[in-house]
């Protein structure tokens, strides 16, 4: 019979009304969850020089052999307590031996992204989850995927029987796409099944009169606005736009 992982949720982030607060599911222990502030957010996010809103890391921490943190970070704007920054810091724990093959289903895992992302507007009541169905889980906010130089190093360590330790991290502005040919090409074939041929032309001078916006996001979000505002209807003016955040992967540093 195939082995049903469940995994313990943990929250770290400023709630409004409240501030920063660690939030988690029944079964983390206290120790558990000083361990996860000491080993995780201590060290991943630096208080007096934090990653700029749109950051978003990965990261694995094995506690013993049979406990391991992994989860996302995500650097994200103010909260009502005046910071200019906060992270949301959201964590899964393992409670069962690793082995080569979980690593693997929890980097998959990392890479597609949380299958929950409890909203900062109130406290969260947080519950186990089953390990996911990787085919068909819907993401609720997006992930990274792990350079294959991180992953060897989590396979070597955990074959020495040491603990596995993995952390990745892109600010906003790497992941944006850049405005080369086939973005452009790919931008028209989206605008075309609304406007017809003279997709390539908007496109052209879209991107033409965004070229003055030094902030490459600031800039991909300029040309989205200008791109989908070419549609009238305003369902479909949605679903461009929507298309256009994928092409220029403003969806993945929009969590």
């Amino acid at each position: 019979m195939e082995t049903v992982f469940q995994f313990e949720q943990l929250l770290y982030t400023s709630f409004v009304g409240v501030g920063l607060r660690l939030v988690t599911s029944p079964g983390v222990t206290p120790d558990r969850q000083q361990s996860f502030l000491q080993s995780v957010v201590q060290v991943r996010w630096d208080s007096y020089d934090p990653p700029r809103p749109g950051f978003r890391g990965i990261f694995v921490q094995q506690e013993a052999e049979d406990a391991c943190l992994f989860g996302w970070l995500y650097s994200e704007p103010s909260d009502d307590m005046g910071r200019p920054c906060v992270p949301y810091f959201l964590a899964h724990l393992l409670t069962a031996p690793l082995h080569a093959p979980l690593l693997d289903l929890l980097l998959a895992v990392l890479h597609k992204g949380p299958p929950e992302a409890p909203s900062r507007q109130s406290l969260p009541v947080l519950s186990p989850l089953p390990a996911p169905d990787l085919w068909f889980y819907p993401p609720a906010r997006p992930g990274l995927r792990p350079g294959g130089t991180l992953v060897d190093a989590a396979h070597t360590a955990l074959a020495e029987r040491r603990p596995v330790v993995l952390f990745a991290g892109l600010s906003a502005t790497e992941m944006v796409a850049e405005f080369n040919a086939r973005t452009s090409e790919r931008l028209t074939r989206a605008l075309t099944r609304h406007v017809g041929p003279l997709a390539g032309v908007i496109v052209r001078q879209v991107i033409a009169r965004s070229a003055s916006v030094a902030d490459p996001r600031r800039r991909a979000l300029q040309v989205c606005r200008d791109l989908a505002a070419q549609v009238d209807d305003p369902q479909a003016a949605g679903a461009l736009r929507a298309e256009l955040e994928q092409v220029l992967n403003l969806s993945a540093t929009s969590p």
